[in-house]
C-alpha cells in the first residue's frame, strides 16, 4: 500500500508541474482557465477513483503483476452463480480480494477442496491462481522478452525469431503459451484447488523402558 501512495504522490507533483508551465507558457486567458480546471479534475479523480476501488474484488485478470505466483492460500470465497467467484487469497503475505469468472466446474473444485481441507485441517491452496496474468500480465511478458532481446547477449533474440517463424503459421497446431493476448481467464483453464499437503512429521527418537540390567561380576564381588 505504501509504494501505491508513493506513486499517487509523484504523479500529483508532475501533474502539478506541467500544469504550472502551461499556464506559464499560455498567451489566452481562457486556455489557462482550462488548463487549471483540468488540473483540479483530476486531482480529484485521482484521490477518490482509486481509493474507491481498493474496498473492491481486483479482477483475477487485472492481476498482471501477480502472475508469477505458483500458490496462494484460500481463506474464503463467495460464489455467485452466472456473476462471478469471489475469492479470498494470501499473496505476498496478505489477505487480497479477487474476483474469478464463473466457471461451474472451477466452483465444483473449490467446495470440494475447502471441504478435504476442512476434515484434513490444512488450509486450502490454490495452485498458479492467475495463469500470467490475463491479457496485460501477456503483454508484459512480451515487453520483457523485446527488453531482453535488445539488452541482453542476444540469446533471447535468437530463441524469439525461431519460435516465431515455427508457429506462426496458420492453422497449424495450438497458439502457444502467451501468444493470443485477447486470451482471459474466462478462455483458459481455471486454477486448480486442492488441500494443502502434510508435512511428514519425522520420527520421534525410541524412549528408554527403563530396563534394568545385572552387574555380574561386580555383584559378586560385593
Amino acid at each position: 500500500m505504501a509504494w501505491y501512495l508513493h506513486l499517487v504522490m509523484i504523479w500529483v507533483f508532475a501533474t502539478f508541474l506541467i500544469s504550472i508551465v502551461a499556464i506559464v507558457t499560455s498567451q489566452s486567458r481562457w486556455a489557462r482557465l482550462g488548463i487549471l480546471a483540468t488540473f483540479l479534475v483530476s486531482l480529484g479523480l485521482t484521490f477518490t477513483a482509486p481509493f474507491e476501488l481498493l474496498s473492491r474484488a481486483k479482477p483475477a485478470d487485472w492481476a498482471w503483476l501477480e502472475r508469477d505466483t505458483e500458490e496462494a492460500e484460500i481463506k474464503g470465497m463467495e460464489l455467485r452463480e452466472g456473476e462471478g467467484i469471489y475469492l479470498l487469497l494470501i499473496v505476498e503475505g496478505e489477505p487480497r480480494l479477487y474476483k474469478f469468472p464463473w466457471r461451474q466446474e472451477f466452483a465444483e473444485n473449490l467446495m470440494e477442496a475447502t471441504a478435504a481441507a476442512e476434515e484434513q485441517g490444512v488450509p486450502a491452496m490454490l495452485g498458479k491462481p492467475f495463469k500470467g496474468g490475463g491479457p496485460l500480465g501477456q503483454v508484459a511478458d512480451a515487453v520483457e522478452g523485446i527488453l531482453e532481446g535488445i539488452f541482453g547477449d542476444g540469446e533471447g533474440e535468437g530463441e524469439g525469431q525461431g519460435e516465431g517463424q515455427g508457429e506462426g503459421e496458420p492453422g497449424e497446431g495450438e497458439p502457444g503459451e502467451g501468444g493470443n493476448f485477447s486470451n482471459s481467464l474466462e478462455d483458459r483453464d481455471m486454477p486448480f484447488a486442492y488441500p494443502k499437503p502434510q508435512e511428514k512429521q519425522p520420527d520421534k527418537p525410541q524412549q528408554d523402558n527403563g530396563t534394568r540390567y545385572d552387574r555380574g561380576e561386580d555383584d559378586d564381588e560385593e
